[in-house]
């Protein structure tokens, strides 16, 4: 059976109006019947969309899932109908991307140039935690994940493709230009600010200590790189961040370069479902 686009329309009416009631008033017909026909829609589906609570109906995972699609697909309906009436109009794709709190502000930038670039594209980045954003990728709220991992999960349903190669400096107000003498090892018992053990950053951070038996005194730990940036331009501290993040305050004498760290590299994922809306 072909999906009854009817059905998905009253699911995604109850959604948006909270209620049978109100949707039952929206699309003037009686709550019996459209309490009905969501119904059919579930047992099409073969799931429950909504959970009953207090005499409310909640969206449940599924429903919150199928509720996505539906808005995306009409959303889509309506960016058709106005192509129609107006040719000169292109058809827009909304490509919505996440992104983790520890990648570099820069990278984003260089990858989305091109998306931006593309008049029939409109572009919407969401910041959240990598197991997050992987649950929406998987309810199709979002199309794309970028990362400083792959996919945590096996399996065929995601693919990740490597985008580039990240090199590491370490970093400092000039207060601490001492610390450039003897580096690596200077960099013992210093203040240290860094990421939390949420980034795969702080792993390959502390591996680098570990090799060279070194250990800063970590005084913060937070995963948003400019956060980092902005503590250690101003304070007796230093940090470890990729090259390209810190190079526009380098120039500017904001920061300093206390050392190259050659043995400390980081990769950028760009991860997708199986029908990814952006090749490789």
């Amino acid at each position: 059976m072909e999906l009854n686009y009817k059905h998905l329309f009253y699911f995604f009416t109850i959604c948006v109006e909270g209620s049978i009631v109100q949707a039952s008033r929206k699309l003037h017909i009686t709550q019996p019947t459209l309490s009905g026909q969501l119904k059919q829609f579930e047992d099409y589906l073969g799931v429950k969309l909504f959970d009953r609570k207090t005499r409310k109906l909640v969206l449940n995972e599924k429903g919150k899932a199928v509720y996505e699609h539906a808005r995306r697909i009409f959303k889509l309906g309506e960016e058709l109908i106005r192509s129609a009436r107006t040719p000169h109009v292109p058809l827009v794709s909304i490509v919505k991307i996440g992104i983790i709190p520890s990648l570099s502000r820069f990278l984003v930038y260089d990858f989305l140039v091109p998306l931006l670039a593309d008049s029939n594209i409109a572009v919407t980045v969401i910041e959240d935690t990598l197991s997050v954003l992987i649950k929406k990728l998987n309810s199709g709220t979002i199309d794309l994940v970028l990362s400083d991992v792959p996919s945590p999960e096996i399996g065929s349903k995601m693919k990740s493709s490597l985008l580039r190669v990240r090199d590491f400096v370490a970093v400092a107000n000039r207060k601490m230009s001492h610390v450039k003498k003897n580096f690596p090892a200077s960099l013992e018992g210093i203040p240290f600010v860094t990421f939390t053990d949420h980034s795969q950053l702080r792993t390959e951070i502390n591996n680098f200590f570990e090799k060279n038996r070194i250990t800063p005194a970590i005084v913060g730990e937070f995963d948003d790189v400019t956060l980092l940036k902005l503590i250690v331009e101003r304070g007796r501290c230093i940090t470890i961040l990729p090259v390209n993040t810190v190079r526009e305050s380098v120039d500017a004498g904001k920061l300093i370069e206390l050392g190259k760290i050659k043995s400390l590299q980081s990769n950028v994922w760009a991860i997708t479902g199986k029908k990814a809306l952006i090749n490789d």
